[in-house]
């Protein structure tokens, strides 16, 4: 009696395409999500540091505080890997004051921004947009204008405020 050869018949191919799409699925899916959680971070973070340096300094990265200035200086700082970046900056006041001036001492600063995230691979379904926003009290008297953006996201900025 003869002793059966163990033939394999290209059964190792098949597992293989069977495991791999599933395999590539969780490999691009944890690229998405942590691309997704970076830019999160990376929006909180720049909105913040935007804010602080706007509110503690009299002197900000731009010529004088403009709110226009501080909206592109809190894109720089974003940084977001994914899509778009748009950023609204205005000032919420809380004096009586009727001059032009509205960047006073205890008056807010408000700063929005909105990522439009596109996702690395469109495999994985990821939130389509990252909204933040943060609210300081102005420290001193500086600069005067009432609202600064870099653009308008889809949606708008309704729910900034």
């Amino acid at each position: 009696m003869r002793k059966r050869e163990h033939v394999d018949g290209g059964t190792a191919a098949l597992e293989f395409a069977l495991v791999v799409p599933v395999l590539l699925l969780l490999v691009f899916g944890i690229i998405d999500y942590g691309l997704f959680l970076s830019d999160n971070l990376s929006v909180k973070q720049g909105i913040r540091e935007a804010a602080r340096e706007a509110v503690v300094s009299d002197r900000v990265a731009c010529d004088g505080v403009t709110l226009n200035c501080l909206a592109a200086l809190a894109e720089e700082r974003i940084g977001a890997v994914g899509g778009v970046t748009e950023v609204r900056v205005e000032i919420v006041r809380v004096d009586t004051n009727p001059g032009p001036n509205s960047w006073w001492e205890g008056n807010s600063l408000l700063i929005c921004a909105v990522v439009m995230e596109d996702g690395l691979t469109g495999l994985t379904p990821i939130p389509d947009r990252i909204n933040d926003r943060v609210r300081m009290r102005i420290e001193h008297d500086t600069a005067s204008a009432s609202v600064g953006q870099t653009g308008i996201p889809p949606g708008g900025w309704s729910w900034c405020t």
